[in-house]
């Protein structure tokens, strides 16, 4: 059956729409920006399985007549991918010049500054008509059809102009970015790159994302796919847990243990044919499978309260902890369990036996897992 399905490309095609009252005229929908996506399941790495996770090829086209710079790519208040964002490093605004000066070398002390690096001013995605960007987010198969929402800024030459600055040497460092008020300078910048199947033609300062006036447009996407059905089915897992459908709060898949997972008001559970097994508190139980599926070491690393490590030292010895120096404070150090995934289980079964949390983030390098009070 798989096979057959990979001959039922998954494809939508979209045009731009706009959510919520604009805040200037420029933010409203206009047929000169308009972006094409497309997505479709990269079948050389993925099987089209309900609950797997699966990697979709997703293609952005700026099919207007306008300058697109794309934010993010939503599902609810989960980012699937963003392209507007912080980089380390030290990054300074000189009014003067009018110009951004950025070195990644450096790492910032200073929080006052209005532009510190914790800033999103960062972006990869500008996109002139005729080009397009790939990424490939990782989904799971749940829940289809499933809505996104790509948010995206567009504007006409005029605006690039004040709004946009540019990096003037790639190889200079620190690097300058500033503002290209002169028509043919700009006319070249924004030349399109014949390229494709690339991630970014360039890296650009924007500056005002956060700002309630430069409020993004939004394009809603509709994900589906034929996937194949499991033999333990979800419906006969929450039989087996004694769940009804009124009481599940979140459902999710670990592919790991081929476990259902399921989240009620008073317990996380993983759901097998042969067994259930009760987790440790969790506010985001997806977030957790997630996770898990995306690790591809033998060893899991997950991080300690400092109050944790010491009891997890003493009542489980066999996890090894590891005390690094936090790197936003060197007088103290953060704690880290290595947990075999052979191990994983007993682990859980320890941190649910203490009556401690996991607490799940998501970050720029992958994701935090915390067991916490």
């Amino acid at each position: 059956m798989v096979r057959q399905l990979h001959h039922a490309a998954l494809a939508l095609l979209l045009l731009a729409a706009c959510g919520g009252p604009p805040t200037k005229d420029r933010d409203k929908p206009s047929s000169k920006d308009g972006i094409t996506v497309t997505l479709e399941i990269d079948y050389t790495s993925s099987q089209p399985i309900e609950g797997e996770l699966a990697t979709f090829i997703v293609t952005v086209k700026n099919t207007g007549d306008m300058i697109v710079l794309l934010r993010d790519l939503v599902e609810g208040s989960q980012t699937i991918a963003k392209w507007q964002y912080s980089l380390p490093g030290t990054l300074k605004f000189r009014e003067g010049p009018n110009e951004f000066v950025y070195d990644p070398r450096k790492p910032d002390k200073t929080s006052d500054d209005r532009f510190a690096p914790d800033r999103p001013v960062f972006n990869t995605s500008l996109i002139v008509p005729g080009e397009e960007i790939i990424f490939k987010p990782r989904i799971r198969l749940l829940d289809l059809p499933r809505e996104y929402t790509v948010n995206y800024w567009s504007y006409g030459l005029a605006d690039v102009k004040n709004e946009i600055y540019f990096l003037e040497d790639r190889l200079a460092r620190p690097m300058k970015f500033k503002r290209v008020t002169d028509d043919r300078a700009l006319e070249k910048l924004l030349l399109p790159d014949p390229a494709v199947s690339v991630g970014s033609h360039r890296t650009v300062i924007f500056p005002h994302a956060e700002k309630m006036l430069y409020t993004p447009k939004r394009l809603p996407i509709k994900l589906d796919a034929a996937v194949e059905k499991r033999a333990f089915t979800r419906e006969l897992a929450m039989q087996k847990a004694r769940l009804l459908a009124a009481d599940v709060k979140e459902t999710s898949y670990y592919g790991g243990l081929d476990v259902w997972a399921f989240r009620t008001d008073a317990a996380c559970v993983w759901v097998a044919a042969e067994s259930v097994i009760t987790l440790p508190r969790l506010d985001n139980l997806e977030l957790f499978c997630y996770a898990l599926d995306s690790a591809g070491l033998d060893a899991l690393s997950i991080e300690l309260r400092v109050g944790v490590a010491n009891v997890l030292a003493t009542e489980a010895p066999q996890f090894k902890i590891i005390a690094t120096p936090d790197p936003r404070d060197a007088s103290r150090n953060r704690y880290h369990a290595l947990v075999r995934k052979p191990d994983l289980l007993r682990f859980l079964d320890t941190v649910r036996g203490l009556n401690y949390k996991i607490e799940v983030t998501s970050a720029e390098s992958g994701f935090r897992i915390l067991v916490t009070h």
